[in-house]
């Protein structure tokens, strides 16, 4: 697909499709995802980037912190403007791409992450650390509606990897090339972000791989998400989903 002097490919091959935005979504296919993008303007999709936290200090309390990478779009050249789009504009921490799902998963609203949840003192006494009462992002209704696509790319397109059988999953895989010290690339960085269970999510679940060595075909960071989520769900004693999954077409 070409746009202002522009070419964008997907990472597979495929004839023309009657692709559905959640169709879009769950096969990480870039040309699609542009052409949605260009009913934002270039300041439209950095501020809805801010308004998840892209590109601002997160402040848990540990040293070297960053805030990540994300120019204004002032800055950006003819071709960053839309692979911001996509992932491969910007540059985030692992905590930032939580943060993102969290919000999602929360209906709408973006929490302030922490690392501490308590203080004890030697007799006891529990001091809760105070959770500020977030900032909405996107509606209820916007926020559900993308449940419902992150639940489709498990179960029709990319993330199925990353499946449960006792419990719905909603997930989003990421696939980029990493940046090497002295310019250009040299590897990738793969990731698989999701949340569950679906019905209700309560846990997010981010896996990154940074420049992994082997066929990328067979390295697969859901299976990681996947024993990950497992464990945190047994150990929390969510119940198991009892509903089946909520898709929608990914084909018109």
């Amino acid at each position: 697909y070409t746009v202002g002097g522009q070419t964008f490919k997907d990472a597979f091959e495929h004839g023309t499709e009657q692709r559905t935005a959640a169709g879009i979504f769950a096969k990480s296919m870039n040309t699609g995802t542009v052409m949605i993008g260009e009913q934002l303007s270039k300041q439209q999709r950095y501020d809805w980037l801010r308004k998840f936290g892209i590109g601002e200090p997160l402040d848990v309390g540990l040293n070297g912190e960053t805030s990540g990478i994300l120019p204004t779009p002032d800055t950006w050249d003819d071709r960053q403007q839309y692979t911001v789009l996509f992932g491969q504009g910007l540059a985030q921490t692992a905590l930032h791409t939580a943060m993102v799902y969290q919000a999602i998963a929360n209906d709408g609203v973006r929490l302030q992450p922490r690392l501490v949840d308590a203080y004890i003192d030697p007799d006891g006494t529990e001091h809760k650390v105070p959770q500020g009462e977030g900032t909405r992002v996107v509606s209820e209704q916007t926020a559900d509606e993308l449940h419902t696509m992150l639940e489709t790319v498990t179960v029709e397109g990319s993330g199925a990897s990353g499946a449960l059988e006792e419990y719905r999953v909603g997930s989003k895989t990421g696939t980029a090339e990493a940046p090497g010290a002295r310019g250009g690339y040299d590897g990738y960085t793969l990731s698989y972000a999701g949340m569950a269970p679906m019905e209700d999510p309560q846990y997010v679940v981010v896996v990154t791989l940074q420049r992994p060595q082997g066929d990328l075909y067979y390295l697969v960071p859901g299976e990681s998400f996947q024993k990950v989520m497992k464990y945190v769900l047994n150990s929390n004693n969510v119940p198991p989903s009892t509903g089946k999954p909520e898709t929608y077409p990914v084909v018109y």
